[in-house]
C-alpha cells in the first residue's frame, strides 16, 4: 500500500531473492539478502587490491546501516568476486572469488622505444569464504579455502554448496625434447601433479 510504513527491523519484508532455474536450488549473485540483512562486495571489485564484503542492517525507516566490512583473501593477487551464496536459514554466507598469482618479467622494448611489460599467471586459485553470520546479521567466524582451478558455475542446494571447476595442471612434459621422455614423464606422474590442490 502506498504510504505504509515499512515493517519493523526484527521482521523481514517482502523482498526479490536471485531468479532460480529450479526450485530449491539458489544460484550465487553479487548481493544477498534475506529481507534484514544485505551482504555484497565492496570496493574494489577487483584488482591488485584485496576485496572486501559488507553487510547492511535495514533499519525501520528504509535506511541501512553497515554492521560488517571484512577484507578477503591476499593484495599480493589480483582478485575478482564471483558471487554469495545464503543458506536457507540465512546462518551461514559463502563468498566465491577468483584469486590469481602472476609473476611480472621486465618490459619488452621495440626499436622504436616503445615497452611492453610482461604478465604471466602463475597460479589460479578459487577463494571461498564462509562465513557464520550473527544473530543481528553481521559476519562472524570464518573459514577460508583455496582451491587450485577456475570457478565454472555454483549452486545451493539445501546447506550443501556444489561448485563446478576446471583445472589445467601446469606440467613440464612439453619441455622434454624425445616423444620417448615425454612418455616416461607422464607414465611417472603422480595424483598430486595431476589434481587440484585444496589448503
Amino acid at each position: 500500500t502506498p504510504g505504509a510504513p515499512l515493517p519493523s527491523a526484527g521482521s523481514a519484508p517482502a523482498y526479490s531473492s536471485t531468479t532460480r532455474q529450479e526450485a530449491a536450488v539458489d544460484e550465487s549473485d553479487l548481493v544477498k539478502t534475506n529481507g534484514l540483512t544485505i551482504y555484497s562486495f565492496g570496493e574494489p571489485l577487483g584488482g591488485a587490491d584485496a576485496t572486501t564484503l559488507q553487510a547492511h542492517q535495514r533499519n525501520a525507516d528504509g535506511s541501512l546501516t553497515e554492521i560488517s566490512k571484512i577484507k578477503l583473501g591476499s593484495a599480493s593477487s589480483y582478485q575478482s568476486p564471483h558471487g554469495l551464496l545464503l543458506t536457507p536459514d540465512s546462518k551461514r554466507l559463502l563468498s566465491l572469488r577468483s584469486q590469481d598469482y602472476y609473476n611480472y618479467s621486465a618490459p619488452t622494448c621495440a626499436a622504436d622505444g616503445m615497452c611492453v611489460p610482461s604478465y604471466m599467471i602463475v597460479d589460479r586459485n578459487i577463494g571461498l569464504d564462509l562465513f557464520d553470520t550473527n544473530s543481528n546479521g553481521s559476519l562472524g567466524a570464518s573459514t577460508q579455502v583455496e582451491v587450485q582451478g577456475h570457478l565454472i558455475a555454483s549452486r545451493m542446494i539445501g546447506n550443501t554448496a556444489v561448485l563446478v571447476t576446471s583445472h589445467y595442471p601446469r606440467l613440464q612434459v612439453e619441455l622434454l625434447q624425445t616423444q620417448q621422455e615425454r612418455d616416461a614423464a607422464l607414465n611417472n606422474l603422480t595424483a598430486t601433479e595431476i589434481l587440484p590442490s585444496v589448503r
